[in-house]
């Protein structure tokens, strides 16, 4: 327990004197550039711990099924190591949790206590059954908190890449989406852009259209599903002739209210298929209402890639739809 209360301690010590947030520097020194793989957590857990109420509470909250996939994928690798193997080449990991026991209950968010862009979440409890009590009240916060991280990153990145073209073609539209060079357009309207990418074992899609506002029931998720469908049925053909994409109703989607630029949402996620061909994958789908313009903004962003996991091609596209911003 001693060595693990000096690892939090030294961590939380570093992180205070870590300057303004996102500063990438700690009294004066350049950080290091985190480390790791997309969705790898490394948890830094005695091995009792981890072996026992606290480690199944720990997997039920970081490995819980991310919803809208085909098959079960986590939404972290969840990587555990004992405290007195917490050296140097570990601390500069993208994603770290440190559990300790101590005299009270808390979880802490740190930010680049050892390297730029990396996320520390601290969690100390008394006892195993006091760790379990606080996942079950604040584990979802603590994932969100590290999903959106995830999310940020990759958007970062792909705002540097944004075509110079297709950015003018949205804006015309109304909006900006960090979409990267790679999507190439397959049809460019006046209130529809279909873009792809190509993927070494499969392909991903991008949809854009706007419409008029004429009804709040427009922004229903039956009504925005039935809005994907009629696009996808009319522009999304399979190899098969006569076939199309179309929502997988035979599976649940999940809807989440989502915001942007003070504008009321819907984020869908969910599952595809190719109606007259066999072919699948997942779909997130954002509608906002912008209220200004009297416009409902529809995006949707897909991957099919039969041979491949798809929790990071999901992100990818979550993370580029997500940084939709209003013109």
């Amino acid at each position: 327990m001693l060595r693990l209360l000096s690892v939090l301690t030294l961590i939380t010590c570093m992180a205070c004197n870590s300057g303004q947030e996102g500063g990438g520097s700690r009294s004066g020194l350049i950080l290091p550039k985190a480390t790791g793989r997309i969705s790898e957590l490394l948890v830094v857990v005695e091995e009792s711990w981890k072996t026992g109420p606290a480690g199944t509470a720990l997997s039920s909250v970081f490995e819980k099924s991310m919803p809208g996939l085909p098959q079960d994928e986590p939404y972290f690798q969840v990587i555990p190591i004992k405290p007195s193997a917490f050296s140097k080449i570990f601390r500069t990991h993208r994603n770290l949790v440190v559990i300790e026991a101590g005299d009270s209950n808390y979880i802490r968010f740190k930010k680049e206590a050892y390297a730029r862009g990396q996320e520390v979440v601290l969690i100390q409890a008394k006892n195993q059954d006091d760790f379990v009590k606080l996942m079950q009240k604040e584990g979802q916060e603590v994932l969100r908190h590290l999903y959106e991280s995830e999310l940020s990153r990759m958007r970062a990145g792909y705002k540097k890449l944004v075509d110079v073209g297709l950015n003018k073609k949205l804006k015309e539209m109304g909006m900006y989406i960090p979409i990267p060079k790679d999507f190439t357009p397959v049809i460019t309207d006046e209130n529809f852009l279909w873009l792809r990418r190509e993927l070494p074992k499969g392909t991903q899609g991008i949809l854009v259209f706007k419409q008029k506002f004429r009804s709040d029931l427009q922004m229903r998720p039956s009504r925005i599903l039935a809005l994907r469908d009629s696009l996808t049925k009319e522009q999304v053909k399979g190899e098969v002739d006569g076939s199309y994409m179309v929502t997988e109703y035979r599976y649940p989607t999940e809807v989440e209210n989502y915001v942007v630029d003070e504008m009321y949402g819907l984020k869908i996620k969910g599952l595809w298929k190719m109606e007259g061909d066999f072919m699948g994958g997942p779909f997130l789908s954002l509608a906002v209402h912008n209220e200004e313009k009297g416009e409902i903004i529809f995006i949707d962003g897909f991957s099919y890639a039969p041979e491949m996991d798809k929790r990071n091609l999901s992100m990818q596209l979550e993370a580029i739809l997500s940084g939709l911003e209003l013109r």
